[in-house]
């Protein structure tokens, strides 16, 4: 069995001009697993400072 792990993915965290397509990427990943019933988990970091 395989699954996805989506970590933390953050604005600011790539450069503005690697951003989108790194998101188009993730987006692709994300339907892929999901059209083949396999799971996907979503790590979040929700640091209050």
């Amino acid at each position: 069995m395989r699954a996805l792990l989506v970590i933390d993915v953050q604005k600011g965290f790539t450069e503005k001009s690697d951003a989108q397509a790194m998101m188009d990427c993730i987006k692709k990943l994300i339907r892929h697993f999901q059209s083949n019933h396999e799971p996907v988990f979503f790590i979040i970091s929700r640091e209050h400072t």
